[in-house]
């Protein structure tokens, strides 16, 4: 399989624009939240269950301001698009950057 065509869609003037970097580093801190929840069920299971309840609400605390993130740039990327571009692909795009990131030129 491969990318998926991007079809009508100027992806690298989305991909190199404030709302798509937004939604990647949303993207990453709800990854580092689902780290810090994990870390705090295993400290909760064997180290003690206060303590293990406390990193899980820190982990929390990050997935959430992660989702409010990636639905603040993903709300801001689709307003980018034109109504008629294939807005689906761009979610392929978007986890490739998460894993793969770019190398990013001072602006």
């Amino acid at each position: 399989m491969g990318f998926v065509d991007s079809g009508s869609i100027d992806l690298p003037k989305i991909r190199h624009s404030s709302a798509w970097r937004l939604t990647v580093w949303g993207l990453r801190l709800e990854g580092l939240g689902l780290l810090v929840m994990l870390s705090g069920l295993f400290v909760d299971v064997l180290v003690a269950r206060s303590v293990g309840i406390s990193i899980k609400v820190v982990g929390l605390i990050c997935m959430a301001i992660g989702i409010l993130i990636i639905l603040v740039g993903a709300f801001a990327v689709y307003r980018q698009l034109d109504a008629g571009s294939a807005r689906s692909d761009l979610s392929h795009w978007l986890i490739a950057d998460v894993i793969h990131p770019q190398q990013q030129s001072p602006i």
